[in-house]
């Protein structure tokens, strides 16, 4: 996940403070937050903690604690271990005992290249064995990181009962990390949600990239029109007072 505050640690650590700042220098106004999986959980506690600056919330597959399945399961009853591992790690970091190199990863080549050899075909299993997997990950991940994004996945969310703010929702018709119909019932519970179901079997926005940029462009453009006849409303209201 890409720090926007340039700070080598987790946004997840300290580094989270800096970018709640970050935002806030950025943001002169309202805006909508958008975010994948791990994202959109950044993008929830987005909305927790800086509610006056959230006009909506766009979550694509969001990943929940309690819709966990399969092998990421074992992870929610092992978390104070993986956090003393993460503080280990950080440990051995301090002391100069990490790898010098990662190798990197051209994401769009990789989605280029599973639409074309992959989802083209229909090879949808072997899709899923191969790329649904987190492990690869820890190839190019700085390890503490990568364990500790484990760790994030199994990690309880702010609630949103309470939110005012329209939250949509693209949710693979079919998961590998999460329960969908169990993902679908945490979701409900937010007062203004939309779900909107996405034919993916992992990843929409590689599976689907047009369908799902043209579900947010249109959702973002109902929104703003919404907000633009409110705006007039209110002007015509204050014009009609200084009368």
């Amino acid at each position: 996940m890409a720090n926007p505050c340039g700070v080598t640690s987790s946004i997840w650590r300290s580094g989270r403070r800096t970018c709640w700042a970050y935002l806030r220098l950025k943001t002169t106004r309202t805006q909508c937050s958008s975010g994948v999986s791990l994202g959109a959980q950044l993008a929830i506690h987005l909305a927790s903690y800086q509610a006056d600056q959230v006009k909506g919330l766009v979550l694509i597959a969001p990943v929940f604690e309690k819709a966990l399945k399969g092998s990421v399961r074992w992870a929610r009853s092992l978390r104070p271990v993986i956090a003393l591992l993460v503080g280990i790690i950080r440990r051995l970091d301090w002391l100069g005992l990490y790898r010098r190199r990662l190798p990197s990863r051209d994401l769009r080549a990789l989605d280029e290249k599973m639409r074309t050899t992959l989802l083209t075909p229909g090879q949808y299993e072997e899709m899923i064995d191969r790329y649904s997997s987190p492990w690869p990950h820890s190839k190019v991940f700085p390890t503490a990181n990568f364990i500790q994004e484990i760790m994030q996945m199994v990690r309880s969310l702010p609630l949103l009962s309470s939110t005012k703010v329209p939250v949509p929702t693209l949710l693979s018709r079919g998961a590998t990390y999460t329960d969908p119909d169990r993902s679908r019932e945490m979701m409900m519970r937010i007062p203004d949600v939309k779900i909107v179901p996405i034919d993916a079997y992992h990843w929409p926005l590689t599976e689907r990239p047009v369908e799902v940029r043209q579900t947010i462009e249109s959702w973002c453009a109902g929104l703003a029109r919404i907000s633009y006849r409110l705006s007039q409303r209110g002007r015509v209201r204050l014009q009609g007072w200084r009368r």
